[in-house]
């Protein structure tokens, strides 16, 4: 099939979505069928046979995309929106797949331009808290999703809750949970895992505790500091390893833990 491919998330960067966007066309890609990728216009270029990569303009010259809505990715997914259409008056898709908030796009193309549309759903709008604006703007983000739920074709889950949501909104929707893929197709080499492991520990008996990701509210990133600072007082064996944020978050998170005295 020929499928137009929606990411409304910088592609590719080392963080969830754009990891299992990556994975998803390789997949589709390994398939047989023929992708034109639409992303953002932020991201390192990333070569994947049978998959043209194209971006919107950058026309508010912005070099970084938080994660979740904000003001820059709603001017972006506009720039998106009007691409899409072309491309799809164009070459006449099959599929239009959207990604999160694309999965709008997608409808609204579909309408347009014809095709079936698949509408992957990585994150639970209700998991972003914050402040006024951020609950108003989830509430509508909300309501764009369940207007998108209504009208796809089919629904992809990153989590089986994922495709329930979807299938709580529309019971006769095919609502499928589809995992991810490991972020490294390289298996661990045992030497090399036991090096890195004598460079954490204190003690043999030590335990060590991982955490690999970014740190966005959804995570559940305060509770696990917080719990850090309790097990590091009540279990001496618990060494946290943390590996994830960007430079301004990780200094305001080792001050915390100075704060709390588990900086070690």
């Amino acid at each position: 099939m020929k499928i137009l491919f929606l990411c409304p998330q910088p592609f590719f960067t080392w963080r969830g979505s754009p990891i299992r966007v990556g994975f998803d066309l390789q997949a589709l890609a390994d398939l047989g069928h023929a992708l034109d990728v639409l992303v953002m216009p932020i991201g390192e270029d990333r070569e994947i046979p049978g998959v043209r990569l194209m971006r919107v303009p950058n026309v508010i010259r912005v070099k970084s995309l938080p994660i979740g809505p904000s003001p820059a990715k709603a001017i972006l997914d506009l720039f998106l929106f009007f691409k899409a259409v072309r491309l799809a008056r164009k070459n006449r898709y099959d599929v239009i797949h959207g990604v999160e908030e694309a999965g709008a796009i997608a409808v609204m193309v579909s309408r347009l331009a014809g095709g079936r549309v698949v509408y992957e759903k990585h994150s639970d709008p209700s998991s972003y808290r914050g402040g006024v604006v951020k609950s108003t703007v989830m509430w509508f983000y909300r309501k764009v999703e369940r207007f998108t739920i209504r009208r796809a074709d089919a629904v992809i889950g990153t989590g089986p809750a994922l495709a329930e949501q979807a299938r709580a909104v529309n019971p006769d929707i095919p609502a499928y949970h589809i995992f991810d893929t490991a972020s490294s197709l390289v298996k661990a080499d045992p030497d090399r895992t036991a090096e890195a492991r004598a460079g954490l520990i204190r003690n043999a008996e030590d335990v060590l505790i991982t955490y690999v990701g970014s740190f966005a509210s959804y995570q559940g990133i305060d509770l696990m500091f917080d719990a850090i600072v309790h097990v590091a007082r009540t279990h001496p064996a618990a060494r946290f390893v943390v590996i994830g944020g960007t430079p301004d978050e990780i200094a305001d998170r080792t001050a915390w833990l100075r704060e709390h005295g588990a900086e070690d």
